[in-house]
């Protein structure tokens, strides 16, 4: 059989640029991704601050400790870069109520709708119902007591993370539309 020499052309490109092309938007693509991150991180910090209203505007902990953390790996057939928005080992270490704060105080509740506080104790200090608000925090832990109560202002949800994961939508979304149309894509 003899061979057959083809030259494909699409909207009169050749296909040696169509390829570079799809490499160099790849790329410029990884950028934004990588770009999206660090938005996404203060995107998140903003939704906190919005809703949680401090003294002299100073950050809480919480929204200083919303970080971003950039994943790359061009190596292998499958090269990406990624990212991950507020490390949970760090949020669940310096900060533990994040949860409350963005699902409402109901979320860390024992009993679902009750409003009820798990059994436990205050602590430091002696486990009594009045040292709420003295700066003591409340330990869940029925061995060292027997009190419960139901708090009068329990906290209301923010929803920072759905917030934030409603936007990135919109974020991605514009991404990929941009570097579709790029490569003529619609």
């Amino acid at each position: 059989m003899k061979d057959v020499r083809v030259n494909i052309i699409q909207r009169g490109k050749p296909i040696a640029d169509i390829e570079r092309d799809i490499t160099t938007s790849w790329f410029e693509m990884q950028g934004d991704i990588a770009e999206l991150g660090e938005r996404t991180s203060e995107k998140m910090k903003e939704n906190i601050r919005n809703k949680i209203k401090r003294p002299y505007g100073s950050p809480g902990r919480l929204e200083v400790a919303i970080n971003s953390d950039l994943f790359v790996n061009m190596g292998g057939q499958a090269p990406f870069v990624g990212f991950g928005v507020g490390n949970i080992d760090l949020l669940e270490h310096t900060v533990p109520y994040y949860k409350a704060i963005n699902y409402g105080s109901n979320h860390i509740l024992n009993l679902p709708g009750s409003g009820k506080v798990p059994v436990g104790y205050f602590s430091p200090g002696e486990p009594k119902p009045i040292s709420f608000g003295s700066g003591s925090r409340w330990v869940p832990d029925s061995s060292k007591g027997n009190y419960s109560f139901i708090p009068k202002h329990p906290i209301q949800p923010i929803n920072y993370i759905e917030n934030t994961e409603h936007w990135f939508g919109g974020q991605i979304s514009k991404i990929l539309a941009r570097h579709s149309a790029r490569l003529g894509r619609k």
